[in-house]
């Protein structure tokens, strides 16, 4: 007699990952549930795959590159595991054996922590995982392409911090976090290389869950262009420019505090985790540093400080590289060159 806890067979849906041969695959239980698979060594068969059924919100969560693949797996329907043989396939159908507790708790058939959608190699049904929206600049004067990059690039830099920043809910699996985690502290944050390459992190991250892109341009002056993505990530941009606006003067006040602090301590090319010259020097860098963040409406600071392993110099560090290119962006508005605040725009 079949017990109703336990599917039997499965119909392969996709080929999630392809190299060579099938590594990933999406699966629907014979109770009409969804099932994922990873290529695994080590089991009696020709071609074992390691696999379970999925709760509805973990799939979600997983195709929306909010959850990694070791997450979907511990977060099983009934913590039920199986294994098939691919090799066994018929019309698509593969015959299910439930894992023993032994293999279960095998690390060697379980995914990787840190394996996220986006290293598909089929884009099955991968939903963006914000609102994209259209934000419009106005641009005036002499606009050249370097302009354009310079401005592109600072863009894009504020726009994935914000855009992952937006990320890290509270209920947010381990694994998202100890992502931000990774690109922080595998800087070494003693030069202008380490900034340049935490954006690209960045970047490289959140350009295959919701891109920056350029929606349209038009060069005459005056003239326009218009960047789509996250909705969230372009208000607080927005946002943030006009704080610059409205407290340039006191944003480049703290700035400079902090930053002066770094250099009379010759901290600024220092290693990540150098110390200060005493204990209420880094308590009080650490104060300014949250609420240089508050003053330019950066929210979840200590997202950030957590980020950075709450290492005084490379949290004061981030926030430091923050300011300069919100205020190069400023710059730009200044100088009457992009006009702002435009709403943007639903697609």
């Amino acid at each position: 007699m079949r017990s109703n806890l336990l599917a039997q067979k499965a119909k392969i849906d996709e080929v999630l990952v392809y190299y060579d041969e099938p590594q990933l695959l999406l699966l629907t239980s014979d109770r009409d549930v969804h099932m994922i698979a990873v290529a695994v060594r080590g089991v009696d068969m020709q071609r074992p795959f390691f696999s379970c059924e999925m709760q509805d919100k973990v799939f979600e969560r997983y195709l929306d590159g909010k959850a990694d693949l070791h997450y979907v797996f511990k977060e099983a329907r009934r913590n039920l595991y199986y294994f098939f043989d691919l090799e066994g396939e018929i019309d698509s159908w593969v015959s299910l054996r439930k894992a023993t507790n032994a293999e279960v708790d095998n690390d060697a058939y379980w995914p990787k922590v840190g394996f996220f959608s986006r290293s598909h190699t089929t884009r099955y049904q991968l939903r963006p995982a914000f609102d994209d929206s259209v934000q419009e600049y106005k641009i005036d004067g002499n606009w050249e392409a370097r302009d354009f990059s310079k401005f592109h690039g600072k863009m894009s830099d504020l726009y994935s911090l914000f855009s992952i920043l937006d990320r890290l809910e509270e209920k947010q699996p381990v694994s998202e976090r100890a992502v931000m985690k990774k690109f922080v502290q595998d800087r070494f944050w003693q030069g202008g290389g380490s900034y340049v390459g935490f954006y690209d992190d960045l970047f490289t991250y959140i350009r295959s869950i919701s891109p920056l892109s350029v929606a349209r341009i038009q060069y005459a002056s005056p003239g326009s262009f218009a960047l789509r993505g996250n909705k969230d990530a372009l208000s607080e941009i927005t946002q943030m420019i006009e704080t610059f606006e409205l407290y340039q003067d006191k944003l480049e006040l703290s700035y400079r505090q902090i930053y002066g602090i770094l250099r009379k301590g010759h901290l600024l090319r220092a290693e990540k985790l150098s110390s200060f010259s005493s204990s209420s020097v880094e308590d009080f860098v650490r104060e300014r540093t949250f609420n240089f963040l508050n003053e330019m409406k950066i929210q979840k600071a200590n997202e950030i400080f957590e980020a950075c392993d709450e290492i005084v110099l490379v949290f004061a560090k981030v926030a430091l590289s923050v300011f300069r290119r919100g205020n190069e962006l400023y710059s730009f508005h200044a100088e009457g060159r992009v006009q702002a605040g435009l709403q943007p725009e639903d697609l």
